[in-house]
């Protein structure tokens, strides 16, 4: 599995689930369900902007997203400290919002409905997991950036690689929701380009790297990857 999708497994842990379904009065099962189908679209709806040309933006706002969070490890605690930061504009679950209202044509209202029905819990707790993937996910990707020193066309080479399979870990009984967000596709039309004749050496060799891991575990990711 690519590492960016390891890492965000293991942010949104069993464990996490389970305080969340605490905290929300859900249960586990169905924060379970929200939680594997909200990561796949919000991922999804971040590579479809790259495919529309917006990398440079991604970037700056992920980069911006993950020193937010003071660099911490993304640990459980982290995680439910995000989620209590409640309605300061300027704290992460803000700064998640203003991103998802970019991201997707459709309402955040009706994408957590359409979550809640499909995982069994209630609509607010369907919004509430949204903002704090929303939040998160953003982060987790400009970590991954500063990590291997991506610049914003590098970094739009690695989501659009991601493509296919974010969108096999989307359930099935979300494809009528998928079809809304992206009824052209997700991540079709302009692209971020190739990397610049002023990419460093580091950077194009992890890329290289980075594609040849696609690559050879593509077919394996899609047999064994199962959020639902």
């Amino acid at each position: 599995m690519p590492i960016l999708l390891k890492t965000v497994e293991a942010a949104f842990s069993r464990e996490l689930v389970g305080h969340l379904a605490a905290r929300l009065g859900e249960s586990e099962s169905g924060v379970s369900r929200t939680v594997n189908a909200l990561l796949p679209l919000v991922m999804g709806g971040i590579i479809n902007g790259v495919g529309t040309g917006a990398c440079l933006a991604i970037h700056e706002h992920s980069v911006r997203a993950f020193h937010s969070t003071d660099r911490k490890d993304f640990s459980v605690t982290d995680l439910l400290g995000i989620m209590g930061s409640g309605a300061d504009a300027s704290g992460l679950l803000a700064q998640g919002e203003r991103l998802l209202a970019t991201l997707f044509n459709q309402p955040d209202a009706a994408i957590a409905e359409a979550v809640s029905a499909y995982a069994g819990i209630k609509a607010e707790s369907a919004g509430t997991v949204l903002r704090l993937v929303g939040a998160v996910l953003p982060a987790l990707l400009g970590q991954y950036t500063e990590t291997y020193h991506l610049r914003p066309e590098a970094l739009g080479v690695a989501l659009l690689g991601l493509r296919n399979t974010v969108r096999g870990m989307v359930p099935r009984g979300l494809t009528g929701l998928t079809e809304l967000l992206w009824p052209e596709g997700m991540g079709t039309g302009a692209t971020c380009g190739s990397l610049q004749p002023g990419a460093g050496a580091a950077e194009a060799s992890h890329l290289r790297w980075y594609q040849t891991l696609l690559a050879s575990t593509s077919f394996v990711v899609l047999l064994t990857l199962t959020l639902v």
